[in-house]
């Protein structure tokens, strides 16, 4: 797998993977809601956009620069840096095993998300998309600051821009 080394590589990269994520949210969401895998009036989904729309609205600068960034960190170390750097540690550039690690730690990453296990089809899926960025910027080369700097950029954006589309 080729890195991506310069700042247009990657914002094309970037840009790239938030407009399939999107399509794939759309897609998916569509599809679930017409199966009704999914309800608007789940009472667990009801209760965490609520918690959530009050944070907003009651403290949105303390939302947006102080707790936005941190859940975003603490989910990239958790969910791309130690499971990716631990994969390529031990496989080195061998796509299969590193690939699959991938897939594992994006399952997680959509499993704890406030859907549970159905939200593997939603987040696990971008997770997915950060694991190939996290990679791709340099995580096959061992790198770690620089994909990890990425990773979270990229994911408080994606963050920021659905909840200032949520209010």
């Amino acid at each position: 797998m080729k890195e991506v080394r310069t700042v247009r590589g990657i914002l094309g990269l970037v840009l790239l993977l938030v407009c399939f994520d999107a399509t794939w949210l759309i897609l998916v969401g569509i599809l679930s809601f017409s199966l009704g895998w999914i309800s608007l009036n789940e009472p667990r989904a009801m209760e965490h956009a609520h918690q959530m729309s009050e944070m907003i609205h009651n403290h949105p600068m303390v939302f947006f620069v102080i707790f936005l960034p941190l859940v975003a960190f603490c989910e990239e170390v958790l969910f791309r840096l130690m499971p990716l750097a631990f994969a390529v540690q031990l496989f080195g550039k061998k796509m299969l095993p590193v690939m699959f690690v991938a897939i594992i730690a994006s399952m997680f990453f959509g499993s704890v998300h406030s859907l549970g296990l159905r939200n593997i089809l939603f987040q696990g899926e971008g997770g997915l998309l950060y694991c190939l960025l996290f990679l791709k910027c340099g995580g096959w080369s061992r790198e770690t600051i620089k994909p990890l700097a990425v990773t979270t950029a990229t994911h408080y954006t994606w963050d920021a821009v659905f909840f200032l589309l949520y209010l």
